[in-house]
């Protein structure tokens, strides 16, 4: 049955990646009254970049940085242990927007990241 459903998630995956392309050809093509208007593809794709506030001209690139894991908490184990505990580390997140035509930006506090480390043994 996985292989079923596997096989046929694939087939989906590849006939819909192969039908894109041709939507985007037939949208180029405008019916009004019996005419066909030829229209350009810039037209028809709509950005979804930030434009540079600055310049006018640019994108806003986002590029992320973080700082060191820190060591927020240690807890009993909770993965089924009987000795030893989990410790939660913690790092911040830093998100800049960067112009790629002049160079202005900005920057701002992420969502600080986390993760869980399992220190339990059993003797």
């Amino acid at each position: 049955m996985k292989k079923i459903l596997t096989a046929t998630l694939s087939l989906v995956m590849l006939f819909s990646v192969s039908v894109m392309p041709l939507k985007t050809v037939n949208a180029a093509h405008v019916h009004n009254d019996n005419h066909v208007h030829e229209t350009t593809i810039d037209s028809i794709i709509t950005p979804f970049a930030q434009v540079c506030g600055n310049c006018d001209r640019g994108v806003l690139i986002q590029s992320k940085s973080f700082g060191s894991w820190y060591r927020a908490r240690e807890t009993r184990c909770s993965h089924g242990f009987g000795y030893g505990t989990d410790i939660e580390e913690r790092r911040s997140v830093t998100i800049t927007l960067k112009c790629n035509t002049c160079s202005a930006g900005t920057s701002y506090a992420g969502t600080p990241e986390s993760r869980t480390s399992c220190h339990g043994f059993n003797r």
